[in-house]
């Protein structure tokens, strides 16, 4: 008796349903993610500086400028209490990078120098809040301003560029822990792209990218992504970018 005939046809077919719930999902996901690329919660009234003015800083490079990765508003949402922001930068000799976190009242809860190490490469750069007490981490229901400041010496205090985004951590549904649950990190983008968390579905397709260098469906994936919050200038050039996830 082979191992198939001792198995009845309902337990053959669970077996092979339960298998491919296992599998990660590649053939369908650009299309799947496409339907739910929607990151654009309501303005907040406030301009946003997403990306770098044009310069003629002499670190800086004429093509493409340093951008802060968030939608066209300006804002994205998190359910995180201690997020994970990226932004783009272009080749550049510049040497110093500063990112800043205020609440509403413009009070800072977070400030670093990056001390830039020289490339030729463009960067997706990223910078995780750190677990500090409970006063440092996002408040649900509240809007935080981060920038970014760029210098072309070490010792400078005048930034070359600057540029900024906004972010609300938001309460989820109750749900969300349990899609989440034991779900593999194809699935996990595609739940907090429903959810419309833009700072999760963001972090999980870098690190996608970053496991899997040479899957066009993620690569895809980013390039949609990038298009959709209108970011198209930068999206092809940054398929290529170096990953500098901290």
């Amino acid at each position: 008796m082979t191992i198939i005939d001792s198995v009845s046809k309902t337990g053959l077919l669970s077996l092979l349903f339960v298998g491919l719930q296992q599998l990660p999902v590649f053939a369908d996901l650009s299309e799947s993610l496409l339907k739910q690329w929607d990151f654009s919660p309501p303005d907040n009234g406030q301009p946003t500086q997403r990306e770098g003015a044009a310069t003629r800083a002499p670190c800086l490079p004429k093509k493409h400028q340093l951008t802060a990765l968030v939608p066209q508003s300006g804002k994205g949402l998190t359910a995180q209490a201690y997020p994970t922001f990226f932004w783009y930068l272009p080749e550049t000799t510049a040497e110093k990078l500063k990112f800043t976190i205020r609440d509403r009242e413009k009070v800072t809860i977070y400030s670093i120098e990056y001390i830039l190490p020289p490339t030729n490469k463009t960067r997706i750069m990223s910078l995780s809040l750190p677990i500090f007490a409970d006063s440092q981490s996002l408040k649900i229901g509240q809007e935080y301003n981060w920038r970014l400041q760029l210098f072309c010496q070490q010792d400078s205090d005048t930034p070359v560029t600057s540029v900024e985004g906004y972010v609300e951590r938001v309460l989820t549904q109750a749900d969300l822990s349990i899609k989440l649950e034991n779900a593999s990190l194809t699935n996990q983008l595609i739940v907090f792209a429903e959810a419309r968390l833009w700072y999760e579905t963001l972090l999980t397709l870098v690190k996608l990218r970053s496991s899997f260098p040479n899957n066009s469906e993620y690569d895809s994936a980013w390039l949609n992504l990038l298009d959709s919050v209108n970011l198209k200038e930068i999206s092809q050039d940054s398929l290529n970018a170096e990953i500098n996830l901290n």
